[in-house]
């Protein structure tokens, strides 16, 4: 028996499995780790000692091959999934002890999970991947570096999450741990020095202080320890410490290198000869985490340069929309400079070149602060150039320094950038050591001559022309670049390059204007077939073609070849020239005019219809022109038909075929395509059935009908993708005739669209549905806000927990349409949160526009959620900030009535001064519930404890980082003082002379205890809540204890809101407080619920008749 036969017969429910370790969908791998878990879950159920257990196990392990790996991945996950280090090192030994095959099995799996599937891990198997490295490092396996470095690059720059910090802090302490172990081992100091020195331009906030003084003595100590080893990481350390020079440990290093290399190492060569050392690939490939690696790759080795910017735009939400993420882009420019070159092949085509993505990150503002955005600007110019200042002909890679020039070059039009970047090149020399300007100033000059010999750009006239309306520009450039600035006025006259195509961002407002001064957004020209319908108007300048520009590519189709050869001796020859980057661009793209291209652009869209026609046999060409010449919508589908049934009937279907096949079909329905919208009016059966029956929708009803033949449904789906990547209309217009057609079994629908979405480029079910969506927002809103009940139904498991997608739709939602999206939850038709997802949807939205967040609320509240689900939110809401949030939440609490859990949650609010949304709250409650408000304010006050204002006495025993984290916690919550603040702030307010609030005996009965309970100066600072207190007077047998009040709400069946026993009133003489502890035998309560209070109450009307008058 081994894993692949338990199955899930266990007592352990697969789904705490999967939340424990897995956040996303399980593939077979994890599935199989899942398998293998429970499998030695189930052999150690049973077990009491160390000593069986491991006889167990290494019986089964003894098995064979199959077997042995079972337990051991399953020991593993046991480690991974422990909390307790105690039980982890127990499972660590188990498997230890079982292992045949010297933790190969167990290196190679732990290195496949944080390769692949880390970002995916929740926070415990996180950090005990930590534990998995340290224990294996002190193995000293041969794994070990591979482990260590693989780690190092899961911690991402850029980002300051919780998360995030927690592993570099643990990361932190495992190195210092292992430091004789690490100092034999250059790869690893290498790697953790160019790591934390990156790392710690995130961590220069106040709020890191502790962390970052930790990492500035750990890396400071390792680099003068072990300087030789450090300097193999090269010119990249020297641009690395200039961004901490803040840090004063940072600036002596970097004070030494320049001017006293000596102290660091009698072997090193100085502040030049360190600029000289190219870094290595690995190491700017280690801060590029490997989701976003793979991103870019396949943006620059794929996406054609006309359909970029969706993904430019899914690339700015994913990665580099917050504030943090601005020190994130200089890591990007180094990664595309340095360790993405291009083949021929892809420079010849029309994929995204280098130099659009790096133009794009440069105009994209930043988000920070004015200090921090000029710091991160010098980063990311210095991560464009820094190869650029010295560089030269032999040792230096002419294609590290080709996106640099090539940048400049295709943003003359907007010359702000481009003088900006020469305005860069200039001062930067000048701010280098004096001694050494003159060698980094024949770098820039050696760089401009090598790509002007390679032909990389004609001349340099039009990028010097930038600087004419800088006087100071001038003589800087003059004097920097010599010769390559006095370039002849005859080659001024060549024709100015393309701008780089760059999508209109979603950027904050105040940046907005900002980016439109500096930003030429021009689309590249195309014609206007199908394959363009797809971008947002707003994102193109319509675009022509000249003669010049014809006759200027003409002269310019020559080719140079430059070979370079990168530090791992991979040599790579990339034959090219300027041409290739400026004439085959002006083959599609063009200036902009305004004016012209009704005329243009149907000649240009006919002609390619032409040129795809050409491809297509004779009957196929027959039928296509056979529609273009119907005017009679029906007969127009019964062609389409014919021509969709004879591709069925074609069987020698290629790559070039199925392109032009798809090509051909969206052209002779391009006005459909383009001009279909939503009436949300007239949302009939009959309308909804009319927009399906035009011929656009035919190719969806053919792979409908088709799903269960394999050999068409394979055609079809690959002409339906092709038609997706030409026109991603084709996407949400699929949902949307799915939508439609409402399938009996939702599953047949969900089938259908994942095979569509696998078989397009994304390959991926949720971020081919993610883009459809937004491609959906961005063109017809009411297209998207019919989707929604839909999409919720059919893919509940991408969309329940999606924050993104909900704010997709919130986004552009009415109040008509919000209002008939919380008719269909009510009626039951549809939910779009859950009670596991409502928490964090809420805490996403606290970032969003106003109107989005108060429809989040309202759609709640359409929810049957219980609203306590959302009571931990409240303590983390800050007036100013959280405004739209509060008001919701108040609304709703005004229509409940108090109870203990929403009264807790209330009060743990910190007050500084005054808590209006508390003590709103208390007060409505105070006039409309007063009975059970002071109830429950007494259970809750009774149970706090006053805030500890002397230090314990510390420990000798050094406390562990989840116990410091504990006592962190445990400052932050809200202390009894907190609490009486919302109390005595109620107090303050005018309340209606008929609210008995105060005059209740549970609350007078708390107020005393805690009054004699304080300190001296708290009871000073509540002196007046105390007094109301003491204002009234009891009889000697009027008891009042907090067990009664708490017995009292189980009585009447609701826990945890208890009433107060007034007890029996006796009338006698009266008696001071005492706190009278059970004199009789046998197990008592709790010492708080056995003090009684017996208050004074004072008689203001006339004594009892048995109570005599001279009672002295």
């Amino acid at each position: 028996m081994n894993a692949s036969t338990i199955g899930m017969t266990t007592t352990m429910p697969p789904d705490l499995w999967r939340t424990a370790i897995l956040y996303d969908h399980k593939d077979g791998n994890e599935e199989k780790l899942e398998k293998q878990y429970l499998f030695v879950h189930n052999l150690l159920e049973k077990i009491s000692s160390d000593r069986e257990a491991t006889e167990n196990l290494t019986q089964h392990a003894a098995k064979g091959n199959v077997d042995h790996d079972d337990v051991i991945n399953g020991l593993l996950c046991k480690v991974l999934m422990e909390t307790q280090r105690k039980e982890a090192a127990k499972y660590w030994y188990y498997l230890t002890m079982v292992t045949r095959d010297g933790m190969n099995a167990v290196t190679n799996t732990i290195l496949s999970l944080i390769n692949s599937k880390f970002h995916r891990l929740n926070d415990i198997p996180r950090l005990q991947c930590v534990f998995v490295a340290n224990e294996i490092a002190q193995l000293q396996h041969t794994k070990d570096v591979d482990i260590i470095c693989s780690l190092l690059r899961q911690i991402v720059g850029g980002d300051q999450s919780e998360r995030n910090i927690m592993l570099c802090e643990h990361m932190l302490e495992m190195l210092n741990q292992n430091y004789a172990w690490m100092s034999q081992r250059p790869i690893i100091i290498q790697s953790t020095v160019y790591t934390y020195l990156r790392i710690l331009q995130d961590h220069l906030a106040a709020e890191y202080v502790n962390l970052r003084n930790k990492e500035v003595n750990f890396v400071a100590k390792l680099m003068r320890d072990r300087w030789d080893d450090c300097a193999q990481i090269g010119k990249e350390m020297v641009r690395l410490l200039h961004a901490l020079l803040p840090i004063r440990e940072m600036k002596s290093i970097l004070d030494d290198i320049i001017n006293r290399p000596g102290v660091l190492s009698p072997s090193f060569g100085g502040f030049l000869s360190l600029m000289r050392v190219r870094t290595s690939k690995k190491f700017i490939m280690n801060r590029i985490h490997p989701d976003l690696e793979k991103k870019i790759r396949f943006l620059l080795n794929t996406v054609n340069k006309v359909k970029v910017g969706r993904y430019q735009e899914y690339l700015y939400r994913r990665h580099l929309s917050t504030a943090a993420s601005d020190t994130l882009r200089a890591d990007i420019v180094r990664f595309v400079c340095t360790c993405i070159h291009p083949t021929n092949e892809i420079l010849a085509s029309d994929i995204t070149p280098r130099y659009a993505l790096l133009g794009w990150l440069l105009i994209l503002p930043l988000s920070g602060s004015a200090h921090n955005a000029a710091t991160n600007t010098y980063q990311i110019n210095a991560a464009l150039y820094w190869d650029w200042f010295v560089y030269h002909e032999q040792t230096g890679m002419i294609m590290d320094i080709e996106p640099g020039l090539l940048v400049m070059y295709h943003n003359i039009r907007s010359k702000q950038l481009t003088s900006k970047l020469l305005d860069f090149l200039c001062r930067q020399i000048r701010e280098f050591p004096t001694n050494f300007q003159q060698q980094f100033q024949l770098g820039v000059q050696a760089s401009f001559t090598k790509l002007l010999s390679c032909r990389v750009v004609q001349n340099l006239a039009p990028i010097m022309e930038t600087t004419r309306n800088n006087p100071e520009l001038v003589i800087m450039a003059r004097a920097s670049f010599g010769k390559h600035f006095n370039c002849s006025s005859s080659d001024s006259g060549a024709p100015l390059p393309p701008p780089i195509p760059i999508p209109v961002q979603p950027v904050p407002a105040a940046a907005a204007s900002s980016v439109l001064e500096i930003a030429v957004v021009d689309r590249i020209a195309r014609p206007k077939t199908p394959t363009t319908q797809h971008e947002p108007p707003e994102h193109e300048t319509p675009t022509i073609e000249d003669d010049s520009d014809m006759e200027t590519n003409k002269q310019n189709e020559e080719h140079a070849s430059f070979s370079d050869d990168d530090d791992d001796d991979e040599d790579e020859t990339i034959t090219n020239t300027s041409n290739q980057h400026t004439a085959g661009d002006k083959r599609k793209n063009s200036v902009a005019t305004s004016s012209e291209d009704e005329d243009g652009g149907g000649d240009k869209a006919a002609h390619a219809y032409s040129k795809a026609l050409k491809k297509l046999d004779g009957t196929f060409q027959e039928l296509f022109n056979s529609i273009t010449t119907s005017d009679d919508s029906q007969d127009h589908c019964d062609k389409t038909q014919k021509v969709i049934s004879h591709a069925l009937l074609t069987e020698d279907w290629d790559e070039d075929k199925i392109g032009a096949f798809s090509a051909c079909l969206i052209h002779v329905n391009n006005p459909i395509l383009t001009e279909f919208t939503l009436n949300d009016s007239e949302l009939t059966t009959e309308y909804l059935e009319s927009c399906v029956g035009n011929s656009m929708f035919l190719i969806f009803r053919n792979v409908w009908d088709n799903r269960r033949d394999e050999e068409p449904f394979q055609i079809l789906l690959n002409i339906l993708s092709d038609m997706y990547s030409q026109a991603p209309k084709i996407g949400y217009l699929f949902l949307f005739y799915l939508a439609v057609l409402n399938p009996k079994k939702w599953s047949d629908g969900f089938n259908l669209y994942k095979s569509f979405a696998r078989r397009t480029q994304l390959s991926d079910l949720y971020n081919c549905l993610m883009m459809d969506l937004k491609t959906c927002q961005e063109s017809d809103t009411n297209m998207l806000v019919y989707l929604t009940p839909y999409v919720f139904k059919t893919f509940p498991d991408s969309c329940l927990e999606n924050s993104e997608l909900f704010n997709i739709i919130v986004a552009v939602l009415g109040p008509l349409q919000l209002e008939q999206l919380q008719y269909m939850i009510m009626m039951g038709e549809f939910v779009m949160m859950n009670k596991e997802s409502v928490v964090n949807l809420l805490e996403s939205s606290l970032e969003w526009e106003s109107f989005e967040q108060y429809a989040t609320w309202q759609l709640m509240s359409a929810h049957d959620i219980p609203f306590d689900i959302v009571l931990p939110l409240l303590q983390r809401l800050d007036p100013k900030a959280h405004a739209e949030a509060l008001s919701s939440i108040l609304i709703t609490l005004k229509l409940l009535k108090p109870t203990q859990d929403i009264v807790q949650h209330l009060v743990s609010r910190r007050c500084i001064d005054v808590d209006r949304f508390t003590v709103s709250l208390l007060r409505h409650w105070a006039i409309k519930h007063p009975k059970e408000l002071a109830e429950h304010l007494s259970v809750v006050l009774s149970k706090s404890k006053p805030r500890q204002l002397t230090q314990p006495r510390k420990s000798l025993r050094p406390r562990s980082h989840a116990a410091k984290r504990a006592q962190q916690s445990l400052a932050a919550q809200p202390s009894t003082t907190d609490m009486l603040t919302h109390v005595d702030n109620l107090r303050k307010l005018p309340l209606p002379k008929s609210c008995e609030f105060f005059q209740q005996d549970s609350l007078i009965a708390c107020l005393l205890h805690m009054q004699e309970n304080f300190d001296e100066p708290c009871k000073s600072k509540f002196n007046d809540l105390f007094a109301i207190a003491s204002r009234f007077d009891t009889d000697d047998d009027d008891n009042i204890t907090l067990s009664s009040v708490r017995l009292n709400a189980r009585k009447r069946g609701k826990p945890g809101s208890g009433r107060v026993n007034a007890g029996m009133r006796s009338k006698g003489s009266n008696s001071k407080v005492s706190y009278n502890q059970d004199s009789a035998g046998g197990d008592s309560d709790d010492s708080e619920e056995n003090c009684t209070f017996q208050p004074k109450r004072k008689r203001r009307g006339r004594p009892a008749a048995n109570e005599s008058s001279d009672s002295e």
